[in-house]
């Protein structure tokens, strides 16, 4: 068994396994989400996407953060303890960050 620590991009989905480790910031804020009553959290893989689906989706909020930074237009960042604070019974959530969403995005291509 070989096991590398490198970018996604230098991985091939055909013939590579990927393992994600993510639980310190969007997986904790998604199980945080969820326990506050969130009823749906949808992972996009970069910001368009993220704008793209709001716009067909107005009711639903945005979450997430490049390189660690909240984008200018979410209504959310990529904190637990901010998640916590809100009041997001019954809300969907549009997920994109940097790290994580990027695996399922990566994963499903």
């Amino acid at each position: 068994m070989k096991i590398l620590r490198a970018s996604l991009s230098s991985f091939d989905p055909k013939t590579d396994l990927i393992v994600a480790i993510d639980v310190l910031r969007a997986y904790t804020t998604a199980s945080y989400f969820f326990s506050i009553g969130v009823r749906e959290i949808i992972l996009v893989a970069n910001v368009e996407e993220a704008f793209k689906l709001r716009k067909a989706m107005p009711d639903c909020l945005i979450s997430g953060e490049v390189n660690g930074i909240k984008v200018p237009g979410f209504d959310l960042g990529n904190s637990p303890s901010v998640a916590v604070t809100q009041n997001l019974a019954g809300k969907r959530i549009i997920q994109r960050t940097s790290a994580g969403t990027q695996v399922v995005s990566f994963e499903s291509t």
